[in-house]
Formats: C-alpha cells, structure tokens, sequence
C-alpha cells in the first residue's frame, strides 16, 4: 500500500536472537553483542536463526530469491544468544534495556524477540526491560514459541508491551479459508 511504502522506510529494527550474517539481501546497518563472553561488535550469526528470521521481516525485493515482510528494512542485529542458540535472561535484558536507552536515538522503533525461555517460567528481568522499551514507545514483538502449548507460559510472548506472534495455518490443508493455530505453534 502506499501508506506502508511511506512509512515503513523510516523503520529501524532491531533483532535480538544470534546475531545477523552479512547477505546481499539484507540492508543490516550495525550491530551490537550483549553477550559476556563477546565483544560488543562482534554481532556476526555463526547459528543461522536470527539471520532466517531477518530474512522473514526484511529481505530485499532483488529478484534474487524470496523478499520479507518489509524489503529493505534497517536491520540492527542485537546478538543475545550464542553461537548453540542458547543464552541467559541476563544478556536479553541487557541487549532490550541497550535499545531502550539508546534506540531513539539512532532511530530504533521495532524490537524483535524471536526466541523463549525453555522452563516456560515468566521471567521479571526480561518482563521489566520488555515493559520499560514499550513504555518509551518502542514496539516489541515476540514469538509465541513452538511447543503446541499455552503461551501464558512462554517468555517474552507474555511480558506485558510484548505482542505475541504465533502462527496459524489453513483448515484441512486447505489453500484459503478459515485460520487455525499452528500444529506446532504456542496459542
């Protein structure tokens, strides 16, 4: 639409998983590690999820491929899990809390989280920083999870400011018609 041709131009988002590869169809302007065990600029995916799933939001319309949800978005890759997609509550908070504070500023609107906690246990510190960036106006989305089950138990889906995502699929293996939750998707 042309609505979303002008707008979504201005968008900056930032992409907390494994980091962000460099790809010809992705227009990644920076990054930043909140790892421990890292250097803040090394934000390179060595595991591939957070690449995939810039992929899904952002990937230029190149005819080269696939293209995302909005081409050529800004891309900030927020690495706040390791190379084995594993990592703490501490490093999500501090990487959300980093693009709270200073986000605005370069022009950071959108927050991703496409990751969860495995125990399922809602956790306050990745809740608190979810809570302050969408209080400051950010907007924070994040997955559902991928365990068929209740979200209510999936953090940061259920963070309050976070908008879950989750997926659904056709009735029946139908090509149209009524949506259903995800076989595999939390709802």
């Amino acid at each position: 639409s042309p609505y979303m041709r002008h707008i979504y131009p201005v968008l900056y988002c930032q992409f907390m998983d494994t980091g962000i590869a460099d790809h010809p169809d992705l227009n990644i302007v920076g990054g930043r590690s909140f790892l421990n065990d890292s250097l803040p600029d090394d934000w390179a995916d060595h595991h591939g999820h957070g690449t995939h799933v810039a992929g899904i939001a952002g990937a230029r319309n190149n005819d080269n491929g696939v293209w995302g949800v909005l081409p050529g978005v800004r891309l900030f890759a927020g690495k706040v899990l390791h190379n084995d997609a594993t990592g703490s509550s501490v490093g999500v908070a501090r990487g959300v809390q980093w693009v709270t504070e200073f986000g605005p500023d370069l022009g950071i609107n959108v927050i991703n989280l496409s990751i969860g906690g495995s125990d399922g246990a809602t956790d306050a510190l990745v809740c608190a920083a979810v809570s302050a960036a969408a209080a400051r106006g950010m907007v924070v989305m994040s997955a559902a999870g991928n365990s068929a089950s209740d979200l209510r138990s999936s953090c940061p889906a259920v963070c309050a400011g976070s908008l879950a995502v989750t997926a659904v699929q056709f009735s029946s293996g139908a090509s149209k018609g009524p949506a259903i939750p995800g076989d595999f998707s939390n709802w």
